[in-house]
């Protein structure tokens, strides 16, 4: 087998780690899209997926009332001040070109949902849900606020992420039958979906302190249950597709994704060719059998837009054990797949430590960035190939799953590293996208 297919197929690690990592900030995004202080709907002059409620208590459907006064214009100074209304202080915003503010003035009135309106800008036809409370919305103090849980079974935190999850989806890529959607899932208005979103609020949220309002709650707790969300979520699509098509499975020559993913595996530790012609006879093939079957899986993977194989694929590389950290590698995959999205940390015994982990993600990125082969340098530097890196990273991710608070350490952390190797290499200076804040 010549370098170039080990290579290939030694890769397979590094996609799984990406798809885990993929998930999970899709997971973040959101939820940080749903912080519990915004009472405009900020967006970038990009068209990005919404996420959880835009407003607490947005600014009036202009239907109903003029534009505020003193909101201010489109120029720099009128974007301040309508961010400030939001933020407190707006002095500090840059790159307010690349921001567009939809506030509900000026805008038309598609349709109504209850308290919610379908709001549509007349210059570029973007759209959004705003939500126009009559009796002040969360915008009371947190004990004033009439709990209503729909269609929830009442204190369900994993239940709400569920439905959480599939509003953000519905809202992000199928905004005109948001209401629909929600219908769909027992929610009559969006309006009232924002009820209970409110109401998951006063009772998962972080509250401010006695007597404070609930539109300042601060709902950052709710993140890890969010993302666990979106893997069950992920989870329940990928039985769903291959229930759907039975085809997506079926075994390539009578070798199945599995027997493949364990076979992809053993390669990527730097089989010799003898070896990898063992570990392949002894499933039943040749090089030449074998070639077809990945060039079929690999086809498969590339053209499933829903990610099910690659998940299936992904889990049995890892449930293989095999390299450097493989029983980190297998207990993380037995967590996934017991309970996908249910927040448990592997066990065993940690494959490095923390800090480690934090250096060698910082050490690959500064690599990367300045142009040095990091698979070369992962040998060099911490004796790991990528497949150590990825069955290591892989029982630490599930770690932080199941402890958000490491996430800002590993951050920090690897930022902290990143410097340190970028530096090391010769490369300083500042991030130019570094002025861009929000």
């Amino acid at each position: 087998m010549d370098p170039v297919t080990l290579a290939s197929i030694g890769g397979g690690a590094c996609c799984c780690l990406m798809m885990t990592l993929l998930l999970v900030g899709v997971g973040v995004w959101f939820m940080r899209r749903g912080k519990a202080s915004a009472s405009a709907a900020l967006e970038t002059s990009e068209n990005t997926p919404s996420g959880a409620p835009r407003s607490n208590t947005p600014p009036p459907l202009p239907a109903h009332v003029p534009a505020p006064p003193g909101s201010g214009g489109d120029d720099d100074e009128g974007k301040r001040a309508k961010l400030a209304a939001v933020t407190g202080n707006a002095d500090q915003i840059n790159g307010l070109d690349n921001i567009k503010i939809l506030d509900g003035t000026g805008m038309r009135l598609v349709r109504q949902s209850g308290e919610s309106a379908l709001m549509e800008d007349p210059d570029d036809e973007d759209r959004l849900w705003i939500w126009a409370p009559t009796d002040g919305g969360a915008d009371v103090p947190a004990e004033r606020w009439v709990d209503q849980w729909g269609p929830l079974p009442p204190g369900d935190l994993d239940a709400f992420c569920d439905h959480w999850c599939d509003q953000q989806d519905a809202e992000g890529l199928n905004m005109d039958r948001l209401d629909e959607i929600l219908a769909g899932m027992g929610y009559p208005t969006v309006g009232h979906w924002q009820r209970v979103y409110w109401t998951a609020v006063k009772h998962f949220g972080r509250s401010p302190g006695a007597g404070g309002l609930l539109s300042d709650f601060d709902t950052s707790e709710m993140l890890q249950h969010t993302i666990q969300a979106r893997m069950r979520q992920q989870a329940r699509k990928a039985q769903a597709n291959v229930a759907a098509d039975s085809s997506l499975l079926a075994p390539v020559e009578g070798i199945t994704v599995e027997v493949y993913a364990a076979c992809a595996a053993a390669a990527a530790q730097g089989l010799s060719q003898d070896e990898f012609t063992a570990l392949i006879g002894s499933h039943g093939m040749d090089h030449v059998m074998w070639d077809r079957v990945n060039a079929e899986w690999t086809d498969r993977m590339s053209k499933d837009a829903t990610m099910t194989i690659v998940q299936i694929y992904g889990n049995a590389f890892q449930s293989s054990g095999q390299g450097q950290f493989g029983g980190a590698a297998q207990s993380a995959a037995a967590t996934r797949t017991a309970a996908p999205g249910g927040g448990g940390a592997a066990a065993g015994e940690e494959p490095v430590p923390f800090d480690r982990l934090c250096e060698i993600q910082g050490a690959m990125s500064a690599w990367s960035a300045t142009g040095q082969d990091v698979n070369a340098m992962l040998k060099e530097v911490f004796d790991i190939n990528a497949l150590a890196w990825s069955n290591m990273s892989s029982w630490w991710m599930t770690k932080m799953m199941a402890d958000m608070s490491l996430f800002d350490t590993y951050n920090a952390q690897t930022e902290h590293y990143e410097a340190q190797y970028k530096a090391a290499a010769g490369v300083t200076g500042e991030d130019p996208d570094a002025d861009i804040q929000f």
